[in-house]
């Protein structure tokens, strides 16, 4: 009987707390790796036609914000629960003008 105690009180959250710390380091180092490998494929000056599609393809997730004053800005994430990943991309005449990634903790 005390061992049942043990298991359930304190063996089993435990391991259930390593296993969710897991998820959220082994999934925020892989969003890292795509985002990181997506945002340095993308070279000011470039057109933005075909990235949306691209960037779907590759797993990641598309934020298309209208253009206004002829700039527009795409936001390309990908990550877990406390761990966002993104490369936003700012656009004007469907060229790319400026891109930076960074992280959201």
């Amino acid at each position: 009987m005390p061992w049942n105690k043990l298991l359930t009180g304190l063996v089993l959250p435990l391991l259930i707390g390593v296993a969710f710390t897991g998820y959220i380091v082994i999934g925020a180092k892989h969003a890292a790796t795509k985002v990181t490998a997506f945002c340095e494929s993308v070279e000011e000056g470039a057109p933005i036609a075909g990235l949306p599609e691209r960037a779907k393809q590759e797993g990641l997730g598309v934020h298309d914000f209208p253009v206004r004053d002829g700039k527009g800005v795409l936001i390309f994430e990908d990550g877990v629960l406390l761990a966002r990943h993104t490369c936003t991309i700012e656009h004007r005449e469907g060229r790319v003008t400026h891109k930076e990634k960074s992280f959201m903790d």
